[in-house]
């Protein structure tokens, strides 16, 4: 089986939603919400994942074949998709990474938003076990 390299990078936009929750801003606009993110950096929790371009290649003696380019986006599915397939395929391959800056924000910003989507899953859940508690029979 030969060895797999993956090229990938993420692209972001702030989450403005998620950053207003987190900080009792929920009922404010984006506009107040970008005011209160100001210049700074948001943390990376607050960027929401819009795309994640990958090549995926192999070598093949003394070339590299090229065995898939994809470019998906929140156009063609959600967040949590992008998330779940590129993890699934991370599993299914076991790559080598390479991306520029990826320990400092692309792999940190993706473990972020997974965990924040679980969470959010986990909490939705929480809320509805606790709706159907109180909920006559």
């Amino acid at each position: 089986m030969p060895i797999h390299v993956l090229v990938w990078d993420l692209e972001t936009v702030p989450d403005l939603r998620g950053f207003a929750a987190a900080n009792g801003l929920d009922h404010r606009s984006d506009d107040d919400v970008r005011a209160a993110i100001g210049d700074k950096f948001p943390k990376h929790v607050y960027h929401s994942i819009i795309c994640i371009g990958a090549l995926i290649a192999h070598r093949d003696g003394d070339r590299w074949v090229t065995d898939a380019v994809g470019v998906p986006h929140i156009g063609e599915r959600s967040e949590k998709e992008l998330i779940s397939s590129f993890v699934d395929r991370i599993a299914q391959l076991s790559p080598q990474l390479v991306t520029f800056n990826g320990s400092s924000f692309d792999l940190p910003v993706l473990n972020a938003r997974q965990h924040a989507r679980a969470g959010r899953a986990t909490q939705r859940k929480a809320a509805l076990q606790q709706r159907k508690r109180k909920e006559p029979l």
